[in-house]
């Protein structure tokens, strides 16, 4: 019998995907299962022969997870993750495959495989020094920033939040001024005025942006997706088409990277789904991290 931990956001999902409730589902499913609030640190209170770990969580919460395992002094990578999509967006576990119905993804474990994902290093960036979903600039740290803003207001459902998300970055995108972006990506230098620029290391962003659907988490090589000024009409079709229920991809011209350098000559970035304000423009390196999350996938 298989023992995991249950990482669980409390805030996260409904009354069906409380803690007992989850803890019922995965019992009856023949699994040892130790409960553990994400605020506490979860890496200090695994419990004794914990085989996998289970995150209950959106995308906030895995990279909440992440961060513990990264930072811990003793080396956890040899357990795997699994992730039950309780969050809005659930950009990471839609990419890695899971199913959104809790509980076909626990009926699942049992033939489910290990997938690595890539960490970047980022350096020269205070407050983050690592990613596995996305880093950039533009159009989508401002809509962060202006979600953060009002925040709690109406609770909602996630299909009402990420059409709430795409309306409010709809109109940033009409009016964003493009600012100066210096690129430097595996030497070769891209330089020039975008409204967007993300690094991702995984197909989508945000509100289930879909701008880097050749991604490959596990490959060392990062997707860039840079949008200039004269790109900003087919993107807010493409928002527009999204809002209507349009599942297909924006067709973006992807570079393909191993290190970056980057330096934005704006006040916003984000790393994941983290905000983060500069001060001045700082020349921002992004490198292979050498470790790697491993996740057990269909």
């Amino acid at each position: 019998m298989k023992t995991a931990t249950l990482l669980h956001n409390p805030g996260a999902g409904d009354e069906d995907h409380d803690k007992d409730a989850l803890l019922r589902m995965i019992e009856s499913e023949g699994y040892i299962c130790h409960y553990v609030p994400v605020k506490e640190n979860g890496m200090d209170s695994l419990g004794e022969g914990t085989d996998f770990i289970i995150i209950a969580g959106g995308d906030g919460t895995v990279r909440k997870v992440a961060k513990q395992l990264l930072l811990n002094k003793t080396s956890l990578f040899h357990i795997p993750l699994t992730i039950l999509p309780m969050g809005t967006a659930n950009n990471i576990a839609r990419n890695l495959g899971y199913s959104v119905n809790i509980s076909d993804v626990i009926k699942s474990w049992a033939e489910m495989h290990v997938q690595s994902i890539d960490v970047w290093n980022i350096d020269n960036l205070p407050g983050a020094r690592f990613f596995a979903e996305g880093f950039g600039f533009g159009v989508f740290p401002e809509l962060m920033k202006q979600m953060e803003e009002h925040q709690g207001e109406e609770d909602k459902s996630p299909e009402e939040e990420l059409k709430i998300a795409l309306n409010k970055l709809t109109s940033i995108t009409a009016g964003f001024e493009a600012i100066h972006c210096q690129i430097i990506a595996d030497g070769k230098d891209y330089s020039g005025e975008y409204i967007l620029v993300e690094a991702m290391n995984i197909g989508s962003i945000g509100p289930n942006l879909h701008l880097a659907s050749v991604a490959n988490p596990a490959d060392e090589t990062l997707e860039l997706v840079l949008l200039k000024k004269e790109q900003q009409q087919t993107f807010e079709n493409y928002l527009k088409r999204k809002i209507n229920g349009s599942l297909i991809p924006y067709n973006a011209e992807i570079i393909k990277a191993k290190k970056l350098e980057l330096q934005w000559h704006g006040e916003l970035v984000h790393v994941d789904d983290e905000l983060i304000r500069l001060k001045e423009p700082k020349t921002i390196t992004v490198s292979i991290e050498g470790r790697k999350l491993n996740f057990m996938v269909p």
